[in-house]
């Protein structure tokens, strides 16, 4: 049985994801489709069963950018921009879905500066099997 699952996008969540962001809907929705389709073949290269790995998952979230000049979103805004590539792992089968139930995201999420290892949104996806 998995415990763990590693999830490394190469590419950190659009800015036009931010809920503050000030920009088209159509914009918004193709920046959406990419970071999912992302995810998306991300996660599949960690699920070779094709099979759901875990029902409920807690989820570290660590971005790894060039430098801090970008700013950090803050974590409500952080979670909403990460949507996107949380659908794409659940469509891949590394979760079963992304309800409250079945997610607690780790505090903090880390902000890390690596310019040779940006950008990159890793996601790292560990059993939960404390009470509902």
């Amino acid at each position: 049985m998995v415990e763990k699952v590693r999830v490394e996008i190469q590419m950190l969540p659009p800015a036009e994801l931010n809920p503050n962001a000030r920009v088209s809907p159509f914009v918004k929705a193709g920046k959406t489709a990419v970071f999912r389709k992302a995810a998306w073949a991300c996660a599949y290269n960690q699920n070779p069963g094709h099979e759901v790995i875990f029902t409920r998952a807690k989820v570290e979230v660590r971005l790894v950018m060039k430098n801090l000049q970008r700013g950090q979103a803050d974590t409500d805004n952080l979670i909403t921009m990460l949507k996107p590539a949380l659908d794409g792992c659940v469509d891949a089968l590394i979760l079963k879905d992304d309800r409250r139930k079945n997610i607690k995201y780790i505090q903090p999420m880390f902000y890390e500066v690596d310019p040779e290892r940006a950008p990159l949104t890793i996601l790292t996806f560990e059993k939960w099997e404390d009470e509902i």
